[in-house]
């Protein structure tokens, strides 16, 4: 894993597999205890916040994670941060900088309350 960016923790969720009832395939199980992988040296900054009010009341609350380059995590993963779990929004991206100095994993988090 890279250097660090920060002093803040993540926890990666991973889904255990279990077998649709239907197709017989492999499929995410979150109603399972899920792995957990802990990531050190992380900034997280807020991201955007919305407001939905058409036939009800929500609230997007977004969270933007700089982890340390070689930081595994996919889309179909999860996170918890200060005790919340959002679902990963998009793909991380990882940036490198041409020096080298400044490498790392940017993680879109996002969870819908109300």
């Amino acid at each position: 894993m890279g250097r660090p960016i920060g002093r803040k923790s993540i926890t990666v969720l991973t889904a255990q597999k279990s077998l649709d009832p239907y197709s017989q395939e492999p499929v995410d199980d979150w109603t399972l205890p899920p792995a957990e992988t802990t990531v050190t040296g992380c900034e997280v900054e807020p991201g955007t916040t919305q407001e939905y009010l058409l036939n009800r009341d929500q609230v997007l609350v977004a969270w933007t994670v700089f982890a340390p380059a070689g930081t595994q995590v996919s889309t179909y993963n999860r996170v918890r941060f200060n005790g919340n779990v959002y679902t990963v929004y998009g793909h991380p991206a990882e940036w490198d900088s041409p020096s080298g100095r400044l490498n790392y994993v940017e993680i879109v988090l996002q969870d819908w309350r109300g």
